[in-house]
């Protein structure tokens, strides 16, 4: 599982820092568009984790 998680989790990070470039340099509508990226990155990060603990638990 780390292995499909690890680069979403590089990428979110990545737009953190975009985000924090973007306000600096005064432009609050690319950061707007940036944290949705990585609020969407989050979500699939948290589906697939979610996923992967269900069927480790169903397996016996």
């Amino acid at each position: 599982m780390p292995q499909e998680t690890d680069p979403l989790r590089r990428a979110i990070a990545l737009g953190e820092e975009l985000i924090r470039i973007s306000d600096d340099a005064g432009q609050s509508l690319a950061s707007v568009h940036i944290h949705t990226g990585v609020e969407m990155l989050r979500a699939h990060v948290e589906r697939t984790e979610a996923t992967a603990l269900s069927s480790s638990a169903s397996k016996p």
